[in-house]
């Protein structure tokens, strides 16, 4: 963003701009986790048999983990991976012409 766009820009578009910032710098941290969880697949250290895998939350915890019950963490996940597949299927029918 030059400092032009900055003179011109509305309080309101400039948070959006800082929040959506943010979500993507969050979203690419999550991303991080998940690629590290299975990369190093982390034994849980309280199985005595070294059987059961480490959860995924307290593998790489981070500040905003705190923000939702950990049973409330996977709803969400799917919620979004739902959401995420509605939209990409919507935007294959566009380009396929089907919609």
């Amino acid at each position: 963003m030059s400092f032009m766009e900055l003179d011109n820009i509305s309080m309101r578009r400039l948070f959006n701009k800082l929040r959506g910032y943010r979500e993507k710098e969050r979203e690419e941290w999550e991303k991080l986790r998940l690629q590290c969880y299975f990369a190093f697949s982390p034994i849980d250290p309280d199985d005595p048999e070294g059987k059961r895998l480490q959860g995924l939350l307290d593998f790489m915890p981070f500040d905003w983990d705190n923000d939702l019950p950990k049973e409330d963490y996977m709803e969400k996940t799917k919620a979004d991976a739902r959401e995420r597949r509605e939209r990409s299927q919507k935007l294959w029918a566009k380009i396929d012409g089907i919609e």
